[in-house]
Protein backbone atom coordinates (compact mmCIF):
# COMPACT_ATOMS: atom_id res chain seq x y z
CA UNK A 1 0.00 0.00 0.00
CA UNK A 2 1.30 3.54 -0.78
CA UNK A 3 2.49 5.73 2.24
CA UNK A 4 0.56 8.90 0.81
CA UNK A 5 1.23 12.15 1.65
CA UNK A 6 -1.40 15.06 2.21
CA UNK A 7 -2.69 17.62 4.01
CA UNK A 8 -5.43 19.16 5.62
CA UNK A 9 -6.60 21.96 7.42
CA UNK A 10 -5.10 22.36 11.33
CA UNK A 11 -6.32 20.58 14.00
CA UNK A 12 -9.12 18.85 11.41
CA UNK A 13 -9.07 15.62 9.85
CA UNK A 14 -6.94 14.85 6.93
CA UNK A 15 -8.55 16.45 3.88
CA UNK A 16 -5.83 15.98 0.91
CA UNK A 17 -6.97 19.27 0.10
CA UNK A 18 -4.84 21.90 1.72
CA UNK A 19 -1.10 22.99 0.56
CA UNK A 20 2.22 21.17 0.85
CA UNK A 21 5.04 22.68 0.68
CA UNK A 22 8.59 20.64 0.62
CA UNK A 23 11.98 21.65 1.37
CA UNK A 24 14.55 19.69 0.29
CA UNK A 25 18.50 20.36 1.66
CA UNK A 26 20.59 19.56 0.03
CA UNK A 27 19.34 20.71 -3.38
CA UNK A 28 17.77 17.83 -5.47
CA UNK A 29 17.80 16.80 -9.64
CA UNK A 30 15.84 14.35 -10.97
CA UNK A 31 12.86 14.53 -8.99
CA UNK A 32 9.91 12.53 -9.88
CA UNK A 33 6.66 11.28 -7.71
CA UNK A 34 2.93 10.28 -8.10
CA UNK A 35 -0.45 12.17 -7.57
CA UNK A 36 -2.58 9.65 -5.90
CA UNK A 37 -6.48 10.06 -6.73
CA UNK A 38 -6.92 12.87 -9.00
CA UNK A 39 -10.47 12.06 -9.97
CA UNK A 40 -11.76 14.84 -11.88
CA UNK A 41 -10.77 15.79 -15.06
CA UNK A 42 -8.69 19.21 -16.30
CA UNK A 43 -6.40 21.13 -13.72
CA UNK A 44 -6.59 20.04 -10.34
CA UNK A 45 -3.53 21.12 -9.00
CA UNK A 46 -0.02 22.85 -9.36
CA UNK A 47 3.37 22.38 -8.52
CA UNK A 48 5.07 25.62 -7.88
CA UNK A 49 9.13 25.07 -8.62
CA UNK A 50 12.23 26.39 -6.73
CA UNK A 51 15.46 26.09 -8.08
CA UNK A 52 18.07 27.34 -6.20
CA UNK A 53 15.94 29.23 -4.08
CA UNK A 54 14.00 31.03 -6.89
CA UNK A 55 10.54 30.37 -7.92
CA UNK A 56 11.42 29.43 -11.83
CA UNK A 57 8.18 27.68 -13.07
CA UNK A 58 4.62 26.08 -12.31
CA UNK A 59 3.56 22.32 -13.59
CA UNK A 60 -0.47 21.94 -13.79
CA UNK A 61 -1.78 18.66 -12.37
CA UNK A 62 -4.11 17.61 -15.04
CA UNK A 63 -6.45 14.63 -13.86
CA UNK A 64 -8.00 12.23 -13.82
CA UNK A 65 -5.29 10.05 -13.05
CA UNK A 66 -6.25 6.91 -11.17
CA UNK A 67 -5.03 5.26 -9.48
CA UNK A 68 -2.38 7.38 -9.67
CA UNK A 69 -0.06 9.76 -12.39
CA UNK A 70 3.63 10.30 -12.37
CA UNK A 71 4.62 14.16 -12.08
CA UNK A 72 8.27 14.73 -13.72
CA UNK A 73 10.18 17.09 -12.49
CA UNK A 74 13.25 15.80 -13.90
CA UNK A 75 13.92 18.56 -16.25
CA UNK A 76 14.66 20.77 -13.54
CA UNK A 77 17.53 21.10 -11.74
CA UNK A 78 19.00 21.94 -7.99
CA UNK A 79 15.12 22.22 -6.92
CA UNK A 80 15.06 23.29 -3.17
CA UNK A 81 11.43 23.56 -2.68
CA UNK A 82 8.04 22.86 -4.61
CA UNK A 83 4.82 24.10 -3.42
CA UNK A 84 1.65 21.39 -4.23
CA UNK A 85 -1.19 23.84 -4.24
CA UNK A 86 -4.38 24.94 -5.52
CA UNK A 87 -5.60 21.57 -5.18
CA UNK A 88 -9.50 21.45 -6.58
CA UNK A 89 -10.39 18.21 -6.54
CA UNK A 90 -13.29 17.46 -4.82
CA UNK A 91 -11.72 13.80 -3.31
CA UNK A 92 -8.19 16.27 -2.77
CA UNK A 93 -4.93 14.72 -3.65
CA UNK A 94 -2.36 12.69 -2.30
CA UNK A 95 1.67 12.64 -3.16
CA UNK A 96 3.78 9.47 -3.11
CA UNK A 97 6.99 7.72 -4.25
CA UNK A 98 9.16 10.84 -4.34
CA UNK A 99 12.55 9.92 -6.35
CA UNK A 100 14.93 12.67 -5.90
CA UNK A 101 19.23 12.54 -6.46
CA UNK A 102 20.97 14.95 -4.44
CA UNK A 103 23.09 17.59 -5.37
CA UNK A 104 26.19 17.34 -3.94
CA UNK A 105 27.00 20.77 -2.34
CA UNK A 106 30.29 21.44 -4.01
CA UNK A 107 28.15 21.13 -7.37
CA UNK A 108 25.38 23.67 -6.99
CA UNK A 109 25.62 26.94 -8.34
CA UNK A 110 25.25 29.29 -5.73
CA UNK A 111 25.95 33.22 -5.86
CA UNK A 112 26.65 36.07 -3.06
CA UNK A 113 25.94 39.71 -2.98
Amino acid sequence: APNIICTGPAGGAVSCVAPTYIDFTPAVNGLTFYAVGVNDAGPQAQVVIFESGVQTATVDVVGPMLPYGMIDLSAYSNVTRIELVDIVDAAGIGWDEFVLVPVPVELMSLSVE
